[in-house]
This record gives C-alpha cells, structure tokens and sequence, in this order.
C-alpha cells in the first residue's frame, strides 16, 4: 500500500470528523495498513569470536549480524575476497570453509539459506562461520572481521565480511596476515 492511499484515507477520516462536529452526520470509517516487504542488515557492530582448538591450529571465527525483516528472506553466501580462502599477500593460503549458522536454515542448492519469517518477530541473528587450519609449526596471533552495508537492488541488500587471520611459527614475532572475504546478499 503506497503512502498516497493512507494520506487519502487520513484526508477522508479528517473530513468525516470535521463533518460529525459540525453535527451534520455521523461516520464510521476504518483505515487499514500494510507494509511491504523488506529486509536490512543491522549497521551495528558486533565482536568477532575467535575460537581455536588443535594446539591454535584450527581457528574458527564467527561474526554475528542482525537481519531485520518482516517476510520471507533468502541469503546466498558468496566469497569476494580472495575467492573466500585466507590468502596472504606474498602467497599461501589456508585450508578455509565458510558457512551461516543461527536463524537460518540451509536451502537444497549451493550456499543459499532461508530465514523464515515469525509474525511478531523482526530481527533474526545470522552467524558467519568462517574456518581455517594453519599448517604444521603455524600458531595464530589473532583475527578481526570487518563489515559494510550496501544496497544490492530493490529487493536486497548485502553485507559484506572481510577476515584476517595473523598467524606466525611458533618460535617467531613476525607474523603472516591472511586475508579472505565474503558476501552474504539478503533477497525478498
């Protein structure tokens, strides 16, 4: 229902009141409302967990968004930066999988998820898993994610999710930044 339609049906309901205090007549009118579909990513910043297992071999990293919506929404998970694998700049790149946990649940084909609308619930955590195994004498330093925000179309938006992972031999101070990056595009 486009806003033209409730600015008419405000005009007519101001009228008809206008009209009953005048003591010409008595009406009853009732306005109802829809508002379209729509989803959006939360602008807010959320830490990214770091966990590790195998000696700080095995690291996962996870970034929690919030995805606002009032229908049904579809997410297709697509790698950009380094074609999704933690790569760094003077070569190598480490085993990487990726995947979104939470409120979602996995759609028949490729890395496309649904979020299902609940009536009376708007927002939905959406978890991006990112995982990666360092090589044998590698330990990790640490790992941050960033995120944006932008319009993908009329009906979609995108955030976009860039990792680094900084890891080093175990008996060093330098350490190796690998970098990877996704695209989660939210559709309705």
């Amino acid at each position: 229902m486009s806003r033209y339609t409730l600015f008419i049906g405000a005009a007519v309901l101001a009228l008809a009141c206008s009209w009953a205090e005048a003591g010409q007549a008595t009406a009853r009118v009732s306005i109802s409302a829809r508002v379209d579909g729509f989803a959006e990513w939360c602008a807010g910043e959320t830490p990214t967990v770091v966990t590790t297992a195998t000696g700080g071999r095995s690291v996962r990293i996870a970034k929690t968004l919030t995805l606002f919506a009032n229908t049904e929404v579809t997410l297709t998970l697509t790698p950009h930066v380094n074609a999704g694998v933690l790569t760094a700049d003077e070569g190598g790149a480490l085993q990487t999988a990726a995947t979104l946990t939470g409120d979602v649940e996995p759609a028949p084909v490729g890395n496309v998820y649904r979020v299902h609308h609940v009536p009376g619930r708007g927002a939905y955590d959406i978890t991006l898993d990112v995982g990666a195994t360092l090589p044998a004498g590698m330990v990790m330093q640490s790992a941050k994610c960033a995120t944006s925000m932008q319009r993908a179309g009329q009906n979609s938006q995108r955030v976009d999710a860039t990792f680094e992972v900084n890891a080093s031999a175990q008996d060093s101070l330098e350490s190796t930044a690998y970098r990877c990056g996704f695209s989660i595009t939210a559709s309705w």
